[in-house]
């Protein structure tokens, strides 16, 4: 319909995209980063403008059922279960709902500690319990990295061996109507944004660091928030993934009435594929669907676990672009002041 009662229109519009795509992939190389990063907001972009929807109708899926519960996996040696295992924080954040403007794993939690002083004193007792070596890895953005290295510098116990942070990617913000690169002349750093918590599946292979921790026998991986001070690397669960030869686990929790944004696991009807579902991939008509604890029930705590082994795998198949599911976030460019781009 669009195509026959439009076509000068529909050209503008693939003129735009095809000019808004060179200008970013520009600005991305302009400020140095890697050829696989640029890929990768390649991909996304051209899905998105070709059409494909970010979408997931309430329709389309079933309620995933038969979840094995943490207390019915079998007792393990933590020592003997923890010890191919590294902890990563995703610290590419900043408290920007809390109106600040510093990372937030930087924010004082308990008793004059910041969230990362806690997560050190966390990391240090497991190793020290279990005789294990746990090397814990944050995942910064260049918004994060500076500050974070001044408070890592304060823990030079961390260190085993591997660099104790490494960098996502940075992507350019985009107009919504054009979808090219918005302009922020006031303070340019926010003309950028970190593509998301799926950047560190590519980030742990562009920097090296996925490597080195599979040479060094490393074969298991927990990804969690960086504010997150209930996560814990419980040694039941790289036990069960070995045992049951599982290459990616996510923590779930069931579902209660407060339960508004976080994502909640369903499974696909076309191809019964299990899928996470987050409230930026609701459609307007499904709002009330989304916030039925009761039918969804289990719902994404944000604690990932990875095999490295098959991570590593499945990066050399992909040339290191992994096609996760598009999520549209729109925003205004500036989070604090709610300045529209311009």
């Amino acid at each position: 319909m669009f195509r026959r009662h439009y076509p000068s229109a529909l050209g503008t519009i693939v003129a735009m995209s095809a000019e808004g795509l060179r200008a970013a992939e520009d600005k991305m190389r302009a400020a140095g980063q890697p050829e696989q990063a640029v890929a990768a907001f390649r991909r996304a972009y051209e899905r998105l403008a070709s059409g494909e929807s970010a979408i997931v109708r309430s329709q389309d899926l079933e309620p995933a059922q038969d979840v094995p519960a943490l207390t019915g996996l079998p007792e393990v040696d933590p020592g003997e279960a923890l010890k191919d295992v590294v902890a990563i924080r995703l610290n590419g954040g900043l408290a920007t709902t809390m109106g600040l403007r510093h990372p937030k794993s930087l924010v004082h939690a308990r008793d004059g500690k910041t969230f990362l002083d806690i997560i050190v004193g966390q990391t240090l007792a497991l190793r020290q319990r279990h005789g294990i070596r746990l090397p814990l890895l944050l995942m910064n953005s260049q918004a994060t990295r500076a500050d974070t290295e001044r408070a890592l510098a304060e823990h030079p116990e961390l260190g085993v061996g591997f660099p104790v942070s490494f960098m996502q990617s940075m992507i350019p913000k985009l107009e919504t109507e054009t979808m090219a690169p918005v302009s922020w002349s006031p303070e340019p750093e926010l003309e950028w944004c970190p593509p998301g918590h799926g950047d560190v599946y590519g980030a742990l292979g562009r920097c090296g660091v996925l490597d080195q921790l599979l040479q060094s026998g490393f074969r298991y991986a927990m990804v969690c928030n960086i504010d997150n001070l209930g996560a814990w690397v419980q040694p039941r669960i790289p036990a069960y993934m070995a045992s049951e030869q599982i290459p990616f686990l996510m923590e779930v929790v069931v579902g209660t009435e407060a339960e508004r944004k976080g994502g909640h696991v369903a499974r696909r009807r076309a191809d019964g594929q299990l899928i996470l579902r987050e409230v930026a991939q609701t459609a307007a008509e499904d709002e009330a669907s989304f916030r039925d604890f009761r039918r969804w029930r289990y719902y994404n705590t944000n604690n990932l676990w990875l095999d490295l082994r098959a991570l590593a795998e499945t990066l050399a198949g992909s040339g290191g672009v992994i096609d996760l599911p598009l999520i549209v976030n729109r925003k205004t460019v500036d989070p604090v002041t709610r300045r529209p781009p311009r």
